[in-house]
Parts: structure tokens; C-alpha cells; sequence
């Protein structure tokens, strides 16, 4: 089980329900307002204090995906707010650089391929929850998903791990 948990919330009045539990009518079908809550271990990367316009975070973090994917970097400000978050893969895609920048500047380095499978299956989760509450964007979030799952199916492998004491010969 991967240390990084992710999952996406939306605002209903002052509060945040998790998009999976979320039965009621979104109140603005434009301006989608919630938050992405990443955490690696112990370390909150993005918490309810970082809150947007969370459908168009997610299809501005699935753009960077694709850059991710190829070895670049990727940065982006969120939608509504002076929150910059940049991604950043080492050269053997063993790990990723996921800096939060605010009034101060927190880094997390994750491990790449747990960090890029959980961000693009929450993406897909997360659409396919706006895909029901709001069917006349549904054929907008569907060309995000397909294109988080082309990524996924395009991820380099992680690297293999040997027992102690393996030599290769």
C-alpha cells in the first residue's frame, strides 16, 4: 500500500464533502470549488486550506502530467489563488519533486511512480464524479480522463528491487 493518499473534495456551503460522497447540487456548475488533499506519510502536501476551483486544478495537474511523464518539468498556479505548485521527475523517474509555493515554499520528494499512479487514479475518480453532477461538461471531463489513463499506460516502469545480497551475476 502506497504512503501517498489523495483525495478530492467539494465545497457545499462552508463545508467540504469528499466528491465520492457527494449527493447534492453543485452550486455553481462554472466555478467548481474544492480542494485536492495529497498526504505522503505524515506530510500534508495540499490541505483544505489550499481550496480553488478544483475541476480546473485537476485538469491543469493532468496537463502537467503529460509533461511529467516525458521527464520535464511542470509548473502551474492555481486557478483562483497565488498558489504555484510545481512537479519535477529525476532523471531515472525514481522520484518526483512536488513543491508548494505560498508565502513560503514547502518541498516533498515522493516516490515517482506511487505519487503518479495515485495523482491520475484520483483524477479519474474525480471526474467521473463531476461526470454525473455536471452532464453538460461531462464530454470535457471525459477527454481528461482518457488522457490521465494514456498517461498512465504510459508511465515508465518503477525500477525493480532486489532481494538483499542479489549480485546479478
Amino acid at each position: 500500500m502506497s504512503p501517498i493518499t489523495i483525495h478530492s473534495f467539494l465545497k457545499s456551503g462552508d463545508a467540504f464533502i469528499l466528491a465520492t460522497d457527494f449527493d447534492a447540487e453543485l452550486e455553481d456548475d462554472f466555478y467548481i470549488e474544492g480542494y485536492i488533499d495529497i498526504t505522503y506519510g505524515e506530510q500534508k502536501i495540499l490541505t483544505a486550506q489550499d481550496w480553488d476551483l478544483v475541476d480546473q486544478l485537476w485538469c491543469y495537474l493532468i496537463d502537467g502530467l503529460a509533461e511529467v511523464v516525458r521527464g520535464n518539468s511542470f509548473s502551474t498556479y492555481f486557478p483562483d489563488q497565488p498558489l504555484e505548485i510545481a512537479l519535477t521527475p529525476d532523471a531515472h523517474f525514481k522520484t518526483l519533486e512536488f513543491t508548494v509555493k505560498a508565502q513560503a515554499e514547502k518541498r516533498f520528494l515522493l516516490p515517482y511512480h506511487d505519487c503518479m499512479i495515485a495523482l491520475l487514479q484520483e483524477a479519474q475518480s474525480f471526474l467521473d464524479c463531476l461526470c454525473a453532477l455536471n452532464p453538460a461538461a461531462a464530454d470535457s471531463y471525459r477527454r481528461y480522463q482518457a488522457q490521465a489513463a494514456l498517461i498512465q499506460a504510459n508511465l515508465p516502469q518503477p525500477p525493480a528491487t532486489f532481494p538483499s545480497g542479489y549480485s546479478g551475476d
